[in-house]
Order: structure tokens, then C-alpha cells, then sequence
């Protein structure tokens, strides 16, 4: 789940999702929907790409697209969201590589 402030615009909302997911590759699009569950679909450059954005935050994909639930960051009970370390990337980016083999 990505915390993120719902209170945003859609397009405000994107461009927020695109920079968090952009250190997981090259984000294509983002496709915000906030009906009763919120969530953005992200489409990646790369199916890679997608793999490790999607291993990261546990979430399906589907292609190059990953889709992520999106929780309002002010009515959280959590703590703060969670940037994963460029190393912890490479690993992941790694143990991907391994499955596309």
C-alpha cells in the first residue's frame, strides 16, 4: 500500500506516485481511480521494472503495469512510508533477474 495524501488532485496525486515509483525505473503512466477502494494502476517502462515495483510493495502486475492501493497518508494508524535503500533495490532487481531466466 502506498501512502500518499488523497486530498491531491489527480493530476497532483500522478505526478506524486510517478516520483516515488520512478526509483524503481521509468515510469510510462499512472492511472489514478478513486472509487470506495483507491488505487493507481503505474505502468513501467520495462516488465523488469515492474517486477521490482510490484515486489516491493507486494502487488499484483500485470505486463509492464503494477497496481497499487493507495492509502490517504493524514488517516493513517502506521507509521511514515518507507523508501526503499538504492542496495536493497539492487538486490531485489537482482533476485528478479532470476526469475526471468
Amino acid at each position: 500500500m502506498l501512502k500518499v495524501d488523497l486530498k491531491l488532485g489527480t493530476e497532483e496525486l500522478s505526478g506524486f506516485i510517478s516520483v516515488r515509483c520512478s526509483s524503481f525505473g521509468n515510469v510510462k503512466s499512472v492511472q489514478i481511480h478513486l472509487d470506495a477502494k483507491p488505487f493507481a494502476i503505474v505502468e513501467m517502462a520495462t516488465r523488469i521494472e515492474a517486477l521490482q515495483l510490484g515486489a516491493f510493495f507486494e502487488r499484483t502486475i500485470f505486463g509492464n503495469c503494477v497496481l497499487l492501493y493507495l492509502e490517504d497518508e493524514n488517516n493513517s494508524r502506521s507509521g511514515p512510508s518507507f523508501v526503499m535503500p538504492p542496495d536493497e533495490c539492487q538486490r531485489t532487481l537482482s533476485t528478479l533477474s532470476c526469475w526471468l531466466i
